[in-house]
């Protein structure tokens, strides 16, 4: 008959323990460190050549300063975004082309940042 002392379950019982904590720490500090999405959007108004660009209202509001960055076929600027400007969570851009990327990068006040980047293109035969 085999014997099992005490101290064996207390052995046990700490390795398990060690385990579930490393496990669970990870995955808290891994959730952590995914930044959360900025929600970039671009939409045209209508057609006018206008495109709404709009994002995150929540993720701004805890961001210092921004920046919009634009590729509008082959023109491209940068747009400096202040605390103010984020929390609107729209500007309008009047385009271009019918090929415009944009950036946005959001600069938190805890010294994190968020970038996103869409791509606005009109399809073949509905140029303009």
């Amino acid at each position: 008959m085999i014997e099992i002392r005490p101290t064996r379950y207390l052995w046990i019982l700490l390795s398990t323990l060690a385990i579930i904590a490393t496990f669970g720490g990870t995955r808290a500090y891994l959730a952590s460190a995914v930044p959360e999405p900025i929600g970039l959007k671009v939409t045209d108004r209508d057609g006018k050549h206008v495109l709404r660009i709009s994002w995150n209202a929540k993720l701004a509001s805890a961001a210092d300063q921004g920046a919009i960055q634009i590729f509008d076929g082959p023109s491209s600027g940068i747009i400096r975004l202040s605390k103010q400007q984020l929390r609107q969570a729209a500007f309008l851009y009047p385009r271009t082309s019918d090929d415009v990327e944009i950036c946005l990068a959001v600069f938190k006040t805890d010294g994190t940042a968020s970038k996103d980047i869409v791509r606005y293109l009109v399809p073949p035969g509905l140029e303009e």
